[in-house]
């Protein structure tokens, strides 16, 4: 049975591994059965989408409109800031307009979601934004160290000698939500049990660049070596 467009649109987003997606940045297959074609402005693509979205999706505007999966803006956001590892990209980048981002982040920080630290770099001080994750269970902590244990023995897996794997295979490979996969990558970095690289983007499609990862310091890093 042939899928639902709203189906369609569903498993674009998962696709993706993402909360949201540029009305004008939808796969073209899709774009195609939808009648979009490139000369259609935003909102015509709006109105396009409005009759598919269901009850799970939604469009958002920021500095431009998304397609999105329908949630709390407290949510999308914390997901933001454990994506991006302590930033939150730039404001043409994300479902949310400037007094906006600012009043759903102050509200993660009062209710204790978020906590603000303070770095320095080459341009000064800057603010790194840290999940907080709460009380631990001894469950929890069980479940935290098989991870960790699958990580290292997918990294040797993957490794063939190298001394080094590509985030995006490892990620590929776990198979993991990328809140669980970036929260393991920064834990073992910061355990210095990986070290992570920039690695040559000359050797990745566009594709092994978005599915790698960004640190907080808003450098992409492509490779790691377990230590």
């Amino acid at each position: 049975m042939k899928r639902s467009i709203t189906e369609d649109l569903t498993e674009a987003l998962k696709k993706k591994k993402a909360d949201f997606i540029g009305l004008k940045n939808l796969p073209k297959p899709l774009q195609r059965r939808l009648g979009v074609t490139a000369g259609m402005s935003a909102k015509q693509i709006e109105d396009v989408l409005s009759p598919h979205l269901g009850d799970s999706l939604t469009i958002k505007k920021g500095g431009k409109a998304y397609l999105a999966f329908r949630q709390p803006d407290e949510d999308l956001l914390f997901h933001l800031v454990q994506k991006y590892a302590g930033s939150v990209p730039r404001l043409d980048r994300i479902p949310f307009k400037k007094d906006e981002l600012l009043s759903i982040l102050n509200r993660l920080i009062e209710q204790g979601t978020v906590r603000v630290k303070i770095t320095t770099d080459s341009k000064g001080y800057r603010p790194f934004l840290i999940p907080t994750e709460g009380d631990v269970s001894l469950q929890q902590r069980k479940s935290a160290s098989v991870s960790k244990e699958k990580f290292k023995e997918t990294y040797f897996e993957l490794e063939h000698g190298n001394f080094y794997v590509r985030i995006c295979d490892l990620r590929r490979r776990l198979g993991w939500t990328v809140q669980e996969f970036d929260a393991m990558l920064i834990q073992l970095r910061d355990d210095e049990k990986i070290q992570l690289q920039a690695g040559d983007i000359d050797f990745f499609s566009e594709e092994d660049i978005r599915e790698s990862f960004i640190d907080e310091n808003g450098f992409r890093r492509l490779t790691l070596m377990w230590r």
